[in-house]
């Protein structure tokens, strides 16, 4: 179920309708094209147990209109201590799966 908030406008909605429509057309047309979704990603598939075992959570630098706006120094301290606290818990990990063989 999908409820809009008030903020959409009609034109919004009558072209998520549309999308919606070819969506369902393409479904019954070709049920593996919806299953091999997405297509125009340079991702095909996200490996969600890649992604879980080797978190990428870096602060990317953005740019806008020629001005940089650098990472916070509180972003670069959270990720640092994410890091330690990942490292102390594979090593915990190993260290269980090596006492119990």
């Amino acid at each position: 179920m999908i409820e809009p908030t008030e903020t959409e406008s009609k034109a919004a909605l009558d072209r998520f309708v549309e999308v919606m429509t070819l969506i369902a057309r393409e479904a019954a047309d070709d049920p593996q094209k919806l299953l091999d979704a997405p297509h125009t990603t340079p991702v095909r598939r996200i490996d969600e147990v890649k992604a879980a075992r080797e978190p990428n959570v870096r602060w990317k630098t953005l740019k806008r209109d020629s001005s940089v706006i650098a990472s916070p120094p509180q972003a670069d301290e959270a990720i640092s201590r994410e890091k330690d606290a990942l490292r102390l818990l594979r090593r915990s990990s190993a260290e269980r799966t090596r006492s119990s063989q």
